[in-house]
């Protein structure tokens, strides 16, 4: 991450990470309570039944056990761009208002959206099947790129992930890579 930051910021990429991402934190197997805004959203702990599934939910990132094994929808089907990925919903989270850019927008996913011509059909950006978006701004849907076409939430993540990857991977949509890599740079 660190060398795909440096290269899109000119040499800053571990200023970027400690300016952004600081204070993040990594619960493998959904051993800890999610809060939201400072709560506890449930008890018992709701991701309990998510074994499989990964989640963000404001500065933590939510890793099921094993997830280093798993298939990802991630660009290359890599594990370290499916963390990345998840860390793109941080910055999305951190970017809102109320913390929760992911969840309900208001943050720069929204702005993203804005740019490449996208909308949420839903006031919640992270269900599935709730991205509207021109054909030429969506990802090609082959080698786990295609995943970011399925929500606002995740179309900003992956587009953050796939931008620190290889911002010049033709599966990546021309548009929102230029938008991010002008982000990151603005963000440095």
């Amino acid at each position: 991450m660190e060398t795909g930051l440096d290269y899109l910021t000119g040499g800053y990429g571990e200023d970027w990470m400690q300016k952004n991402l600081n204070g993040v934190n990594f619960d493998i197997g959904h051993e800890t309570q999610p809060k939201l805004l400072g709560i506890g959203l449930m008890y018992p702990n709701p991701l309990a039944n998510l074994s499989a599934n990964n989640i963000t939910i404001g500065s933590t990132v939510y890793l099921h056990a094993g997830f280093e094994n798993s298939g990802w929808e991630s660009p290359d089907f890599r594990v370290d761009t499916m963390i990345i990925h998840e860390l793109g919903h941080v910055v999305d989270d951190r970017s809102s208002i109320l913390g929760m850019g992911d969840l309900i927008g208001g943050g720069d996913g929204d702005q993203l959206m804005a740019f490449v011509g996208g909308k949420s059909t839903s006031v919640l950006r992270f269900l599935p099947n709730t991205l509207s978006i021109p054909p030429e701004n969506a990802f090609i849907s082959s080698k786990g790129w295609g995943y970011g076409n399925s929500a606002p939430a995740e179309y900003f993540a992956q587009t953050f992930s796939g931008t620190i990857y290889n911002p010049y991977d033709p599966h990546l949509p021309i548009a929102a890579s230029a938008w991010m890599s002008a982000f990151l740079n603005r963000t440095r």
